[in-house]
């Protein structure tokens, strides 16, 4: 989307001698993204202003001096109860808000900006408290004044505690809070005190610099900025800049531009839907067996909606295609470290050329025009990620992250949000994750060697055959196994350990257990295992408990079940083996 925008809008002229910055445009790139997304700020503060109080004159506000000539200093006073009056307004416009001037940076980058603005003679602080967390909790930048009542900054501690608590059970929530205070900042106690707060409501910090007032943690951001370093007009500025900080990758920014390409073509997605089709709706599914099949269908028209403003706004290629995995490489040179495989060194010049060329089979990649190919075996390319993340470990862990998204839709202990507003409960369905003790052994048995005392199965009943359930049902399951080098699934424990799992389609184990579904919804739904965490279990008819794990994606359970079918369906032969061989490129060709 930017690169689209830099073409087509001459920049300044440049000059070939200079090289420019890979980190500079990388960060442009992230602004970029970051722009896309941002949508909303809040501004709370009980001291707005339209404009700003004139500060007070010299000679009003400066006692004599001795000029240095000799002449007789007199004698210090007390102030005029003029004086005094214009002191004591001029320490309270340190604290002022000047709204106009916030408002209007913030309008001009595209960024809607409310105001919570308490009043010092409300005495009802729950009151004030509750609508400063309602406005922050759907806010993207979360502006608050340190004092906001006089001279003590208890009602700012609560709202950021209540708001840190809301974003925990999310599961996390990006979000970049910043204390705009008219108090000077010298040593890092505001600092500290925000952050204990917003660690005592479950938002944690990895990365912190007392000397720059700063904070930050894998989903929010805490500054403090003093009002007069850093006056309202150039605050929005700087906030950007730095919620840039929260989406400084390659990934993040594509999802960043992903979400603000939603928000930007929501209302036209909303004319899709209209009430016009409220009775075909209606007419479809009550006529359509079965039923929920066209809900179910509803809900994916609506991601097709989503995937189509994500097409429209050309998200994937200004972010995720070759230019900007080049911006990355170039910005993260002294990252990327080189590995070395026979006669050939994987380093970032390597990665650039076999990017751009692309693969030919699984033992070479193309070269570029007047080059032959690039030989590097399939068995070898992890060394391409090793080398991009610097060290196997984290080759290792970032490959782990990456296949946990792309195969489970839910996960019971990992990222998902699995809180919503309507007391939201895993079903057994297609994919469904289970983990159940051996032969009912003790927990303390069970949670040692590694978790060898526990079996792993996963559903693969139709997804068709797990609704409308009138009575106790069957399920069945593919028995898993604990594999450290051969697996397919990756997932987390309680204690957030990894689990390696191996589906075996050579000698699958298939089990039948039986469940009763809800009376009333006729689907055989968890419960929650403790009071207070989000820990589910389901029970079947003999009373054995199976504890969820997760969901793994629906395209992903179809397609184990089509590998056992694949298996199951093997026929002897009925060809030419030479024919086979050489149709898989496995013979020379003949003249």
């Amino acid at each position: 989307m930017n690169e689209v925008v830099s073409q087509a809008v001459p920049g300044p002229a440049v000059d070939p001698a200079v090289t420019p910055d890979p980190a500079a445009i990388w960060s442009e790139h992230i602004r970029g993204a970051v722009k896309e997304f941002l949508k909303t700020a809040v501004v709370i503060d009980n001291q707005p202003c339209v404009q700003e109080i004139s500060s007070p004159t010299a000679a009003n506000a400066a006692p004599p001096t001795d000029s240095g000539l000799g002449d007789e200093v007199s004698a210090l006073s007390e102030p005029t109860a003029e004086e005094a009056a214009i002191a004591a307004e001029t320490e309270k416009s340190r604290h002022n808000l000047n709204i106009r001037a916030i408002s209007d940076v913030f309008a001009s980058e595209g960024v809607a900006c409310a105001f919570v603005l308490p009043d010092d003679k409300d005495t009802e602080t729950e009151r004030k408290i509750s609508r400063a967390v309602s406005a922050a909790k759907v806010s993207d930048l979360v502006v608050i004044d340190w004092y906001l009542e006089t001279s003590s900054p208890s009602l700012t501690l609560r709202i950021l505690e209540e708001l840190a608590k809301a974003d925990s059970r999310e599961n996390g929530r990006l979000r970049l809070i910043c204390v705009y205070t008219g108090e000077p900042l010298g040593d890092s106690a505001i600092l500290k005190e925000v952050m204990s707060k917003l660690n005592a409501g479950g938002v944690s910090f990895n990365k912190v610099e007392e000397e720059k007032h700063y904070a930050a943690g894998d989903h929010a951001i805490v500054k403090i900025i003093n009002k007069s370093e850093t006056p309202a007009e150039n605050l929005p500025h700087e906030l950007i800049s730095l919620f840039s900080g929260l989406a400084d990758g390659l990934v993040p920014a594509f999802a960043l531009a992903a979400v603000g390409a939603i928000r930007k073509n929501a209302h036209h997605m909303l004319t899709r839907f209209g009430k016009i089709l409220d009775t075909a709706y209606i007419a479809n599914r009550i006529i359509t067996n079965p039923p929920n099949d066209v809900s179910e269908m509803m809900r994916e028209l609506f991601v097709s909606e989503c995937d189509s403003a994500l097409g429209l706004e050309s998200v994937a290629d200004n972010y995720l295609e070759n230019i900007a995995i080049n911006k990355w490489l170039d910005a993260h040179e002294n990252e990327i470290k080189a590995q070395c495989h026979k006669k050939i060194e994987i380093n970032k010049s390597f990665i650039k050329k076999v990017l751009k060329a692309g693969v030919k089979d699984d033992d070479h990649f193309n070269g570029d025009e007047g080059e032959g190919e690039i030989a590097l075996h399939a068995n070898s390319r992890h060394l391409i990620s090793t080398a991009l993340a610097g060290s196997i470990g984290n080759s290792k862990k970032a490959e782990h992250e990456f296949a946990r998204l792309v195969v489970l839709k839910r996960e019971a202990y990992g990222k998902s949000k699995l809180l919503g507003s309507g007391g939201w409960r895993p079903s057994l369905t297609t994919g469904t994750l289970l983990k159940y003790k051996k032969n009912n052994q003790s927990p303390a048995v069970a949670d040692s060697a590694e978790n060898t005392a526990f079996e792993y199965v996963i559903c693969l009943t139709p997804a068709c055959d797990t609704l409308r359930l009138e009575g106790p049902t069957p399920f069945v399951f593919l028995k898993t196994n604990i594999d450290q080098k051969r697996y397919g699934i990756v997932l987390q424990d309680q204690e957030l350990t990894e689990v390696r799992l191996r589906l075996d389609h050579g000698k699958p184990f298939i089990q039948t257990l039986l469940f009763s579904p809800d009376e009333t919804l006729q689907r055989v739904f968890a419960t929650p295992d403790k009071d207070g965490k989000l820990e589910f279990k389901f029970v079947d008819c003999d009373e054995t408990e199976y504890f969820w794990l997760g969901e793994v994606r629906y395209s992903r359970a179809t397609s184990e079940m089509a590998g056992l079918l694949r298996n199951w369906m093997r026929i002897g032969v009925s060809d030419s083996e030479h024919l086979r061989m050489t149709n898989r490129g496995k013979y020379p060709q003949w003249p």
